[in-house]
């Protein structure tokens, strides 16, 4: 029975001493300085290893893709344009006097 008597008195000490705390302060113009804070990090633009992320950089790069996929079929339409029409015979694999 000692100890359970030595627990309880133990709480109530504890609950004793914080009937004497009071609430904390703020410093003064605390409120202001967060708010302030928090709407410079909302205006200030999103960054991923100094990389700023515009809209037109996305353009950039979708235009720059875009032209070398238009150049690609471009070359390549010009080479296939310039084969012998009779490709057949010069890429054959038979002889040309026939099996």
């Amino acid at each position: 029975m000692k100890k359970s008597y030595d627990i309880e008195q133990k709480v109530e000490e504890t609950l004793k001493a914080l009937d004497g705390i009071e609430q904390a302060e703020p410093k003064p113009f605390y409120y202001s300085r967060l708010k302030a804070r928090m709407e410079r990090e909302l205006l200030q633009p999103k960054t991923v290893f100094g990389w700023t992320f515009k809209p037109i950089y996305a353009y950039a790069s979708l235009a720059l893709v875009l032209s070398i996929n238009i150049f690609t079929i471009v070359t390549l339409n010009k080479k296939s344009s310039q084969l012998p029409k009779d490709n057949v015979q010069v890429y054959s694999l038979y002889e040309p006097n026939g099996l």
